[in-house]
């Protein structure tokens, strides 16, 4: 598998996971401040994923701290289905953002000429 299609999977899946995080947020009225208090995971996914698009080393340490942050905030070490549709995920991103920054080919630096 492709490097760029590793890249590619984690953003899709962050971007899918923005998306079931905004919908869980939907039971607020949208212009009251509990839809922004509910909002904030996914504001913090956005600019996670914002990060990992530039630095995908630094996106997926973020993502993978913002999972374990869910295992604190929303107790999902209680139930397994939490676990597996709230945290899971994040580790995954994160995994994945890993993943294809120690897969990318490094550098390499011309040789200075000897004299």
């Amino acid at each position: 598998m492709k490097i760029t299609s590793l890249r590619w999977i984690a953003r899709v899946i962050s971007i899918l996971t923005i998306g079931c995080f905004l919908m869980f947020s939907l039971d607020e009225p949208i212009f009251s401040i509990g839809f922004l208090i509910h909002n904030i995971p996914t504001i913090l996914l956005a600019m996670a994923l914002t990060v990992a698009w530039n630095n995908e080393q630094l996106g997926g340490a973020l993502f993978i701290i913002l999972a374990f942050g869910t295992i604190f905030q929303f107790n999902t070490y209680r139930e397994l289905p939490s676990f597996l549709i709230i945290t899971l995920p994040l580790l995954l991103i994160g995994s994945l953002f890993f993943i294809s920054t120690a897969l990318e080919p490094k550098p390499t630096k011309p040789h200075a000429h000897q004299a």
